[in-house]
């Protein structure tokens, strides 16, 4: 069939799970104003809010130094700053934290039964149009996607039916040596200008479980990782600043990260996943 005849709405099961958008901005004069508009339009979509500092609550897929290198903002001043955080929404059946603070705000989802990201693009845009609506000021630095996910097999014989060999060196057998852990990490770009940039990172382990009967099993973890993002220059250049359309930014990076995906994994593991 081909790998190119694959599209984003072709797999009916995806392990790529955790989904995290990401927008960092300066400019931003009263973060208190921003909340309580949000809470005015779609006070019906979370059950749950709360106000914490970042010592309080799990930020676990957010770089705050990364956050510090974009702005040029010492990690301190982004920590100390309050973060507002919405949870249980009622949109969805998946489990969707917001955290909205006065440098960044992050839309992290865990799927439960992953298809598309469009309704977490839809709401993430509306809330970037609300940005711009109540901050006459704000400057956009940084917009990313990134997605995680992995699978953990009995073999390492199953690896190479679900992951392409050469993204994945693991065989080292002819060297009377066996691979325990790998980590490998990079950045990718396309030659076509305005496209974002991909951070492709990709690990095994090899570890064991625990069966119920209190006996361990052999087991080996294979994880993928990739943030695609653009920054402050690439997102003048696309014009999203004028247009403001960041729906088409959120599709253009998710479409490079599904090529990526296609590139990681096998065509049989793309077939199957698509019955």
């Amino acid at each position: 069939m081909g790998k190119e005849n694959f599209n984003r709405y072709s797999l009916k099961n995806n392990f790529m799970k955790q989904v995290l958008f990401r927008l960092d901005y300066k400019g931003v004069l009263d973060i208190k104003e921003i909340v309580e508009v949000f809470q005015e339009k779609h006070k019906s979509k979370f059950e749950t809010f709360e106000t914490a500092y970042h010592n309080h609550v799990d930020v676990e897929l957010t770089n705050i130094n990364d956050i510090s290198d974009t702005l040029s903002i010492p990690v301190k001043e982004i920590v100390k700053q309050d973060i507002y955080r919405f949870t249980n929404n009622t949109f969805s059946d998946d489990e969707v934290i917001l955290d909205i603070s006065k440098y960044f705000t992050t839309l992290t989802i865990k799927c439960k039964n992953y298809k598309t990201i469009d309704l977490y693009r839809d709401f993430f845009a509306e809330f970037i149009d609300l940005l711009y609506k109540v901050e006459d000021y704000i400057s956009i630095k940084r917009f990313g996607l990134r997605k995680l996910g992995g699978v953990v097999l009995e073999s390492l014989d199953q690896i190479p039916q679900i992951f392409e060999k050469e993204f994945f060196n693991i065989d080292f057998e002819g060297n009377n040596f066996t691979s325990v852990k790998n980590n490998y990490v990079d950045i990718l770009e396309k030659s076509e200008p305005k496209t974002p940039t991909i951070n492709y990172r990709r690990s095994f382990e090899k570890g064991k479980l625990l069966n119920e009967d209190g006996s361990e099993t052999v087991a080996y973890q294979v994880l993928l990782d990739f943030d695609g993002f653009l920054d402050e220059q690439k997102l003048i250049d696309s014009e999203l600043v004028k247009t403001k359309n960041i729906s088409t930014i959120i599709d253009m990076t998710n479409d490079c990260l599904f090529e990526i995906f296609k590139m990681s994994v096998t065509e049989e593991f793309l077939s199957k996943s698509s019955k």
